[in-house]
């Protein structure tokens, strides 16, 4: 059963309280302004994270490979954003801030946001059993790592080594934050679409919501830093909105847990569905046409500073070079996937046909194939004139070997019997196994019932000679009974029936048995 959040949650009353404590010295002025600055730009955060990595690891007890990598990828993106406070609080106050030292502050935020879309391209709500190794994660992986610090690259590095003055504004930093928001809500947005597991719906749900909320702040932050909204100081009630997105990603751990299970997480069922591998919405293809179009639509609006333009074609030519190849090959690598899963669904259906039609013991026809032949063979025979004869075979003493050797011993024995039986019977018959250790031959081109018996009565032969069994040799006899298509009737059913009592009348009288109208014994 699985529960919505409830406050019966520890760690959602826990996560409440802690909303409590530590929005308290924003909301009451008991700190100087300096200090509640300090205190809400460089300690709210921490706590929250810790309290997440320790839910995502909790959710790796009893998990299966591809949710432990989705938590460890999450553990890994908490983790940066926990360095990233950590470096903030040893230079806050530091006025002569290197642009290095900086640049440091951005790589550990877009590793946040790279290990998010890493976790999310893991799919852990779909399986494919006994899916091999393929190139096709690799390439999305590497797309995205190619992606992400290009961004950086594009939007930070070039404007703070051409223009430190216009990189100290923030505005390219939040420009790289808006764009990295967008792009984890769209892979959030998928995943939380496309997946019917109703746990992983949980998780993607409250993982969405936990990156449109960063969409939002970093929104109202970039407007605020262009003096488009009013200016609001640090370490007032207005940070408390920031509360909202830690939150939400505390919550994100514990979605999806069973009820009555507030310890650990269970483990989960996953879609037994093919992972979709052509995907247009993933990287590397996605990512090689949106760098174009980025650089494009930046300088048609005129986002940056002309004298950077030459630098951003550098490299976003780079960036297009690179994550075109990754595309070039994700597609060949599709290619060779596509033909595998093909040749796959070829065999299995072919397996599936033969199940259908043959005994899984002894790989003869079943009786449905029997039916099938007899079928064809009935409409060839009126067309000619002839008749057909099905001789009903029925082991003597099997059980008492089945039960003496034992079950393994005595399906190996009737494999043996079978491809001894095939090996006398002509290639236009069909033998067919139809109970636990009864046979049915149909031989076509039979000409009279006399033809019929002589075929009747060369089988039992083949069965003289001892079988070898681990090493032990098994002696059989078979006991057969006769009938005539269409003598004896033109339905296969009735003549099985005719034949099968043929053959127990045989083995009362330890003759061989016809069915009638004629029941004399030879």
């Amino acid at each position: 059963m699985i529960r919505h959040l409830s406050l019966r949650d520890p760690v959602v009353r826990l996560t409440a309280a802690m909303v409590a404590v530590l929005g308290l010295p924003l909301v009451v002025p008991t700190l100087p302004p300096e200090l509640r600055a300090a205190y809400s730009e460089t300690c709210t955060a921490t706590p929250f994270l810790l309290l997440a990595i320790w839910t995502f690891r909790r959710r790796l007890a009893g998990a299966e490979e591809g949710e432990r990598r989705f938590w460890n990828s999450m553990t890994a993106a908490a983790a940066c954003w926990i360095g990233q406070q950590a470096l903030l609080m040893a230079t806050y106050t530091r006025e002569d801030l290197s642009v290095a030292l900086s640049l440091l502050d951005e790589l550990l935020y877009v590793g946040l946001y790279l290990f998010m879309v890493l976790a999310l391209d893991v799919q852990p709500h779909l399986r494919l059993e006994g899916d091999p190794p393929s190139a096709l994660p690799v390439l999305r992986r590497v797309g995205t790592v190619v992606f992400a610090f290009g961004l950086l690259t594009y939007v930070v590095v070039v404007p703070a080594t051409l223009d430190p003055d216009a990189y100290w504004t923030a505005i390219p930093s939040l420009t790289l934050y808006l764009l990295l928001d967008l792009y984890l809500v769209h892979r959030a947005l998928r995943a939380f679409s496309q997946s019917t597991d109703r746990r992983w719906r949980h998780i993607y749900g409250w993982l969405l919501a936990t990156c449109i909320s960063w969409l939002v702040l970093d929104a109202v932050e970039a407007l605020l830093w262009m003096e488009i909204l009013p200016w609001l100081d640090p370490g007032t009630p207005w940070d408390l909105p920031w509360f909202l997105p830690l939150v939400l990603l505390v919550l994100t751990g514990r979605a999806g847990i069973a009820a009555g299970d507030l310890g650990e997480s269970p483990r989960m069922e996953t879609d037994r569905r093919p992972r979709q591998a052509a995907s247009l919405d993933g990287p590397p293809i996605l990512l090689a046409m949106l760098v174009p179009l980025l650089h494009f639509t930046a300088y048609g609006l005129e986002l940056f500073d002309p004298s950077e333009r030459q630098a951003h074609e550098l490299v976003a030519l780079s960036l297009l070079l690179v994550l075109g190849g990754l595309a070039f090959l994700y597609q060949r690598a599709l290619e060779i996937r596509g033909r595998r899963l093909e040749s796959e669904r070829l065999e299995a259906l072919a397996l599936i046909e033969h199940q259908a039609y043959h005994d899984p013991l002894t790989a003869l026809p079943n009786r449905r194939l029997l039916q099938d032949r007899f079928d064809q063979a009935r409409a060839q025979a009126d067309r000619r004139g002839e008749k057909l004869a099905l001789v009903y075979l029925d082991l003597d003493g099997f059980k008492a070997i089945n039960d003496s050797s034992g079950h393994a011993a005595g399906d190996e024995l009737l494999r043996q019997i079978g491809q001894r039986l095939t090996s006398r019977t002509r290639a236009s018959d069909t033998l067919a196994r139809v109970g636990g250790d009864e046979f049915v031959v149909m031989a076509t081109d039979v000409e009279t019932r006399e033809a019929a018996t002589e075929i009747a009565i060369d089988i039992p032969r083949c069965l003289s000679e001892p079988f070898v069994v681990d090493g032990v040799e098994l002696t059989v006899a078979a006991s057969v009974g006769v009938s005539l298509y269409p003598d004896d009737g033109d339905a296969l059913a009735t003549l099985l029936r005719l034949a099968d009592a043929a053959m127990y009348e045989a083995k009362a009288g330890g003759t061989l048995g016809k069915a009638p109208p004629e029941h004399r014994s030879l």
